[in-house]
């Protein structure tokens, strides 16, 4: 799977991302501020989960898309769900889910014809860092699983200071309650498309912006 991998793109102008928690809609940047964007994506190494029993637990299920990492209450709970995540766990660690993302970024930047790659440093970075990925719940009240991404985004400028973060969770169109439905091939194939679609999604909101 993959390490850290750093991309360098320039850019005229970036104003910010949309559905940022530090509030990327107040964040104003003078045009020309940002003379070229490094993009990084890491983190899917460790991040393969699957959340199933712990979505049940006191507010586990709100802290799936909001405090990802908090101490479940139950470890029979976490057992269980590190159990069930031994279903995919072969096929997880065949997935390349930093490079699928990163290149559909880059894809949509090219299709765009905005952001081409740039040559030496960057005056800011766009560091995106997968938190949690793999299968979960999403509801309290149904057993389905489907495809999931967790991320952290964050704007960091030439000194180090970051200008924003968000953490947007995105989740799979697929879903269904028969564990065994969701094949090796299923879960690739879920997997994959979402973190496509999260790369573009990355995308789109620096390219409308």
């Amino acid at each position: 799977m993959a390490t850290r991998r750093s991309v360098l793109i320039g850019m005229s102008a970036v104003a910010a991302l949309t559905g940022c928690v530090t509030g990327p809609e107040q964040l104003v940047l003078p045009d020309g501020a940002i003379k070229s964007l490094s993009v990084s994506v890491d983190g899917a190494d460790d991040g393969y989960t699957v959340i199933d029993a712990r979505f049940d637990e006191t507010a586990t299920g709100a802290a799936l898309f909001g405090l990802i990492g908090m101490a479940v209450n139950s470890s029979i709970n976490a057992d269980q769900d590190k159990k069930s995540a031994d279903q995919w766990r072969a096929v997880a660690a065949t997935l390349d889910i930093d490079r699928e993302l990163q290149n559909a970024a880059l894809d949509r930047f090219a299709q765009a014809n905005r952001f081409p790659v740039a040559v030496g440093g960057a005056s800011h970075r766009l560091e995106v860092v997968i938190r949690q990925w793999g299968l979960s719940r999403s509801e309290v009240s149904t057993k389905n699983l489907r495809a999931f991404i967790n991320l952290r985004v964050q704007l960091v400028d030439s000194d180090g200071d970051v200008l924003w973060t968000d953490y947007p969770n995105s989740v799979g169109d697929f879903s269904t309650a028969d564990r065994a439905a969701i094949t090796d091939d299923v879960f690739e194939r879920e997997l994959l498309s979402l973190a496509q679609k999260v790369g573009r999604t990355i995308a789109n909101d620096l390219i409308y912006r």
